[in-house]
């Protein structure tokens, strides 16, 4: 079996509806902080958990996509596609950064309304608030 197509069925399988944890995150979330960013237009950022074990996100240009395994602590993205506009140069940086924080995704803690990913080492890449 192919390495893309098996990721995506696990990915299906750990997102089903019965595991709550996972429809826990299901919805839109609003980025908060990002690494060593500090400055950028929050309203323009979106990370989206579908129940089909997929993630959309943007950081206000390009669109991106992504298989997401999720399990009780772990949360493991599949490679990101996405389109390939040009965008103005901050925003280009901050979605190389978001990009990278994703990519390097482990695991979450998620408090209230409030998820951080974290990398390998515990160590906070990114953190959303839900959108209402």
């Amino acid at each position: 079996m192919h390495r893309p197509l098996l990721l995506g069925l696990l990915a299906a399988a750990l997102l089903s509806p019965a595991n709550g944890l996972a429809a826990t995150l299901t919805g839109k979330w609003r980025l908060a902080s990002l690494e060593q960013l500090s400055s950028f237009d929050a309203t323009k950022t979106e990370l989206a958990f579908q129940a089909d074990g997929r993630a959309s996100m943007t950081v206000g240009c390009n669109r991106m996509n992504a298989t997401v395994a999720i399990g009780e602590a772990g949360m493991k993205f599949g490679p990101i596609m996405a389109t390939k506009m040009m965008c103005p140069p901050r925003v280009m940086t901050l979605e190389g950064v978001f990009q990278n924080a994703i990519g390097r995704t482990a695991a979450f803690k998620l408090e209230g309304e409030t998820l951080q990913l974290l990398d390998a080492s515990n160590s906070v890449v990114a953190t959303f608030t839900r959108q209402k």
